[in-house]
Order: C-alpha cells, then structure tokens, then sequence
C-alpha cells in the first residue's frame, strides 16, 4: 500500500504547503540507527515502541505518536488439519519460521507458544527462512508443514484452502511516528489521513480511530 500512501499524501493540499516531495520507503529490520532517530532524519516512521526505545530510551524528545498502534491476531497455518501444539501432531512435521530473531509474529510468539506448549525446540523439525515470500513458497511447495502469521497468510496462499490455529490475540503491529517539529495540526491530520490506506492489509488488522478533535 505504499504507493497509495504516497499518492494520497501527494494530493494533500497541506502536505503540498510544506514539502515538495513524497518518499515512502520500507527497510529491513536493522536499517533504523540511533543516530537517524537523535537527527529526525524521517519525518514519520512506523515501528514498535520497543524498537524505538531500545535505539534511543528517550526517542520521545524528538518524535510524537502520530497514530497509535493497530493489533492483530498471530496464527499457525497448515495445508492439512487444524496446527496442534501437541508432540504427537508434530512429530513428523516440518516448521517454518523466519530467520530474524526480533520477528514478533514469524519467531518470537511461534517459538513462545511451543515452549509454553511444552515442547523441546531442541527436538522439533524447524526451518529458518531469510524472508516471508520464501516461507510461503516453501508451505506451498509441500516443503514444509505448518507456518506463522497473521490472516494475510491466507490472502497471499488464495486459492489454497489454510487451517489455522490462534498463537497469540491482539498483538501490537507498530504505531507511527511524526517528528515534533511538525506542530500544524492541519500537516498531522493529513499524515494521520494517509495511514488508513494499511487498513486494507488484513482483514484481521484492527486500526484505531484517529482521536484528535482537528482531524474529524
């Protein structure tokens, strides 16, 4: 939905008072510095909090929430049956994760929900993969069995039929950030606007209203 972030933005009448251009960039993971945040080299970003206050603890002197964090739900999703955390449905089973150890949804709460099940990590088949697209291409090639994620799994697999069970409900997917520079409520409301574009990402992505009174 990038491009329609950008679109939208590049037809704002209050955006177009105060830049002359439009960049809508995604990055990996690990892009983001401490020094980007301290020199505001972004006029907006989209991160976890977490994230953010791990780079810098005070990173709040120099950005506002712009839009508060949505949430979504975190499931396994198999070709076969309904995923079971149980020794017995794994055991022949193929796991797909992502190789990125700060991924909530493709690493952390998937690994979580094993150990809580009671499962030894050490004893399960799991493969680690360098991102989502080949995670997906590997489940579908039957190279794997059971993956991680939200309900977009199923939109980006359409028209292979997914059996799903819940991980983890209501999970942080990142909030925005606008620099606190930027004080005109009129410039705020017109980036908060633009975000309602990633609505359209997951049918399971629940999006606060925007709460400013300037912007209804």
């Amino acid at each position: 939905m990038a491009q329609q972030q950008a679109e939208f933005l590049c037809q704002s009448r209050h955006i177009g008072q105060h830049f002359a251009e439009v960049m809508v960039s995604w990055h990996s993971r690990d892009f983001l510095t401490a020094e980007q945040l301290i020199n505001e080299d972004y006029d907006v970003i989209w991160n976890r909090e977490h994230v953010m206050r791990g780079l810098v603890p005070d990173f709040h002197h120099y950005y506002d929430v712009l839009q508060p964090s949505s949430t979504y739900n975190v499931y396994w999703f198999s070709l076969g049956e309904a995923p079971r955390l149980e020794a017995g449905f794994l055991e022949g089973k193929r796991i797909g994760l992502l190789d990125h150890s700060t991924s909530k949804t493709s690493f952390l709460l998937p690994l979580d929900s094993l150990k809580t099940a009671g499962l030894k990590l050490a004893q399960l088949n799991i493969s680690y993969f360098v991102n989502m697209k080949a995670m997906y291409d590997a489940l579908e090639a039957g190279e794997i069995d059971i993956i991680p994620g939200g309900n977009w799994v199923a939109d980006q697999l359409a028209p292979l039929v997914l059996q799903k069970t819940l991980i983890a409900e209501n999970v942080d997917a990142g909030s925005w950030y606008v620099r606190k520079r930027i004080t005109d409520p009129s410039l705020r409301c017109a980036m908060q606007r633009s975000i309602q574009v990633y609505q359209a990402l997951s049918k399971d992505m629940r999006m606060p209203e925007i709460a400013a009174p300037d912007c209804l």
